[in-house]
């Protein structure tokens, strides 16, 4: 089976590494490690799809991403640049795997950033606003807009999960 690029620049995530029996149920700590749900997905194995219980897992990710909005703000207040660098790697991921997550589909970057266009609840130019996070990761202005984007996803995320119970 092909697998689809799951790696972001700067990025580069070691999925060979992993044991794929930590996967079998939700784990909280996957955010950095990569994409590892959804590699091993690509891979035909049969573990657990947090895409398929995104409604079971959102108020865990927002809690998650709340911890490190909390963390990045006072690294970025203190100036703690290399304290900076893991908790948006980890942020980054997470925002990732939410958005697509909250589409009820495993994480696929193959073509970034023109695959983005093929989700159906994204923010607005998350094309043009996620290269630009990548492009510099650690600085304050990427960190902001990775916040922004997250609030945005979050929003569609209910909004979705409203229209869906709906009809």
């Amino acid at each position: 089976m092909n697998i689809p690029e799951l790696n972001l620049e700067p990025f580069n995530f070691e999925y060979n590494q992993l044991d794929k029996n930590d996967f079998l149920r939700w784990n909280k700590d996957i955010f950095n490690l990569g994409f590892p749900y959804d590699y091993y997905y690509y891979k035909g194995n049969d573990l657990y799809r947090p895409w398929e219980d995104f409604s079971v897992i959102r108020e865990q990710l927002t809690n998650e991403w709340a911890e490190i909005v909390r963390q990045l703000e006072i690294m970025f207040a203190n100036r703690e640049k290399q304290e900076i660098k893991p908790y948006m790697l980890k942020g980054i991921v997470l925002y990732v795997s939410f958005m697509y997550w909250s589409n009820q589909v495993p994480v696929n970057l193959c073509g970034f950033p023109a695959c983005l266009k093929e989700l159906k609840g994204k923010p607005v130019n998350v094309e043009e606003r996620l290269p630009f996070i990548l492009a510099r990761p650690y600085f304050y202005p990427s960190f902001m807009q990775l916040k922004s984007l997250m609030e945005e996803q979050i929003k569609i995320a209910a909004k979705m999960a409203a229209l869906n119970k709906y009809t």
